[in-house]
């Protein structure tokens, strides 16, 4: 979850644990504090869906969270 109203740079620590694909699913939900999604409006704010190809260096990677947003990480 990233409250701010700037990106989030968050450094990933995962210990032990070897990744059988290359990509992680990246589901995202932001927008700005004002839009909502209203009857007129229903889809203003919805979620995201995409693929994101970290790259892990001594078991660590970054990732940056975008303003406002709550991002879910799946690794495989």
């Amino acid at each position: 979850v990233n409250l701010g109203e700037k990106v989030a740079s968050a450094s990933i620590l995962i210990h032990g644990y070897s990744l059988t694909h290359t990509t992680a699913d990246i589901e995202e939900l932001s927008g700005s504090l004002d839009e909502a999604n209203t009857a007129t409006l229903p889809k203003q704010i919805q979620p995201t869906q995409k693929h994101w190809q970290p790259r892990f260096d001594n078991d660590a990677t970054k990732y940056d969270f975008q303003p406002h947003s709550i991002t879910l990480l799946k690794f495989k």
